[in-house]
């Protein structure tokens, strides 16, 4: 069957799988996957993934890493997207920015394995909202 076009594509169409490996010497564990996935590819020509082997992988706008046997993930930002700025928003944009930020913290304790990357994060967040204009308190007010 031919690949269908991503413009065209409906959002079940451009699912993307990214299944990761974090040890090594667990052959028989990829032929399996191997095999799933090909089942997969059979029974649903149109759903598009992407199989990756290797100690970290950006995923869900999470960054997980196998460091020594321990599992580390943080919020992972595409590099080719612009740092500090928020989502554009039409009408209330007090109201949606601050539901922004308190889901953005959410996340942030949800993916930071660490405090000290919690930390950085919460700071990154303060500094975009303050970048974009809004005062110290609002930043204080959201993140307590």
């Amino acid at each position: 069957m031919a690949k269908t076009n991503l413009k065209t594509a409906t959002a079940k169409q451009r699912i993307l799988w990214k299944i990761k490996y974090f040890s090594r010497g667990i052959m028989g564990m990829k032929n399996n996957l191997v095999v799933f996935l090909q089942t997969i590819r059979d029974k649903s020509p149109n759903v598009q993934f992407q199989k990756l082997i290797g100690s970290s992988i950006p995923f869900l706008n999470a960054f997980v890493q196998n460091q020594n046997g321990d599992l580390f993930s943080q919020i992972h930002r595409h590099p080719l997207i612009q740092g500090y700025s928020l989502p554009y928003e039409v009408g209330h944009a007090k109201l949606v920015h601050s539901d922004w930020l308190r889901s953005a913290l959410i996340r942030a304790v949800c993916y930071c394995s660490s405090v000290e990357d919690f930390n950085l994060e919460r700071i990154y967040l303060e500094l975009t909202c303050l970048t974009n204009g809004y005062s110290l308190r609002f930043v204080e007010t959201h993140v307590q």
